[in-house]
């Protein structure tokens, strides 16, 4: 979005149809400022406000708190995840194997190149969506979706367990090697391989490819 800096730092006056764009940018530059530091803690609107070039008025016009406004930012990356494991699983051919093993990549993958906006997904207690969110928790609309993507392959029956495990283990994997970086860790593609064979080894047995 281009602006001119009216010689203060803050904008001119907003013209008809950029409140819409300003919303977008103010959700750009909080994620932005979360990713850097992993820390919803150190966030205020005041910071976000500067950041954009706004007064903080400006944000409660799109945001009734900062907690809305990072719990929108926070559902936002959780879609983001959502369509990137989506297209690992639906773009692996093969066996089922195959596709849980670029579920779980794909994962991985994701969670280590966002590693600040990681953190505040699973540290910081902003875990209540915005008013108005049909999900009970930030999250649950792309665990839903990964859920089913995963009942393709283990069934229906096994798939809330299974996506439930492989959750867990995937975040302990992330969090560990993230914070405990000198211990021996094998390699992470091995384990990435181990860890997707217990899991169908300890589940339903694998169905055939479609």
């Amino acid at each position: 979005m281009t602006r001119v800096d009216s010689g203060d730092g803050r904008r001119p006056a907003a013209r008809r149809g950029d409140g819409d764009r300003l919303r977008e940018e103010i959700l750009d530059v909080t994620a932005r400022m979360l990713e850097e530091t992993g820390d919803s803690k150190a966030l205020s609107l005041r910071k976000v406000a500067r950041e954009v070039g706004v007064t903080p008025t400006s944000i409660y016009l799109h945001f009734d708190s900062l907690k809305e406004l990072t719990a929108t930012v926070k559902m936002q990356a959780f879609d983001r995840l959502s369509a990137v494991l989506m297209t690992a699983t639906a773009d692996a051919k093969g066996s089922p194997r195959e596709r849980v093993r670029a579920f779980v990549q794909a994962y991985v993958d994701f969670a280590f190149a966002h590693p600040g906006l990681y953190q505040v997904w699973f540290t910081s207690e902003l875990s209540v969506p915005p008013d108005g969110s049909p999900e009970n928790y930030i999250g649950q609309t792309a665990f839903d979706v990964v859920r089913g993507r995963l009942a393709e392959v283990v069934g229906d029956d096994q798939a809330e367990m299974f996506t439930v495990q492989a959750w867990c283990a995937l975040h302990g994997i992330i969090l560990l090697r993230t914070n405990r970086p000198l211990f021996n860790w094998p390699d992470l593609d091995s384990q990435l391989d181990d860890l997707v064979t217990r899991l169908l080894s300890a589940g339903a047995p694998e169905r055939p490819a479609s």
